[in-house]
């Protein structure tokens, strides 16, 4: 194995918020040395890593993926042409293990989109054919995509979350309607996250003695 790529699956491995300018310096020397074989290698185990990230690990991917693109548009366009072809794949595919990888990429991308790699056009392009398949994976995957972008693309995407909020039917799972409507709900509130229930204090003595004489008589 080449020494770039053993280095890349080491710094891969080590990833991390703590240490994200470090691992970018390091991946733009590599990106700048490796030859036209060696960079499809690279591209590879960086889509490999961030499609099984999870929570703030996708926003860290695609933070990662932004500040490489930048200086690589070779990396931009391959990131791209990988895109379309899994949000196609994913679409196609019946199989409980491989929707779990493809809500993942779904994810992926939409954080991509917010940061300006992945154009909205892609992502609108991706909803649209969601929509057309009508599947409970598909719109779970519009659902997630949605949920990512939120407030910062919602004029943007307006229509899709109208869409999506009458595309449930009694054939899918309660599981796929309560996200859908917890979405829109939470669209709703201007995207305000739900308050935590008020935990009652301690009553005070003179309310407890009158609600007592009025239990008591």
């Amino acid at each position: 194995m080449p020494v770039a790529i053993r280095r890349v699956r080491s710094l891969l491995n080590k990833l991390a918020y703590e240490r994200f300018a470090e691992h970018v310096s390091a991946f733009r020397e590599i990106l700048a040395n490796v030859d036209s074989g060696e960079f499809g290698t690279v591209v590879d185990l960086i889509g490999r890593h961030a499609v099984i990230a999870r929570g703030d690990f996708i926003v860290l991917y695609a933070s990662f993926i932004k500040e490489l693109s930048q200086d690589c548009p070779d990396l931009s366009a391959a990131v791209l042409e990988r895109v379309d072809l899994e949000l196609r794949l994913g679409l196609e595919s019946d199989s409980e293990e491989d929707n779990v990888r493809f809500f993942n990429i779904v994810e992926l991308i939409a954080a991509l989109c917010r940061n300006g790699v992945v154009p909205t056009q892609t992502v609108k392009t991706f909803i649209e054919n969601a929509f057309r398949h009508g599947t409970p994976t598909a719109l779970e995957a519009v659902y997630r995509m949605l949920n990512v972008m939120r407030a910062e693309h919602e004029k943007m995407f307006s229509s899709c979350f109208d869409q999506l909020a009458y595309s449930w039917t009694p054939r899918f799972s309660n599981r796929l309607r309560f996200l859908i409507l917890d979405l829109i709900e939470l669209r709703g509130r201007l995207w305000l996250p739900r308050r935590p229930p008020a935990i009652p204090g301690m009553m005070k003595r003179t309310d407890f003695r009158r609600l007592l004489q009025q239990h008591t008589g």
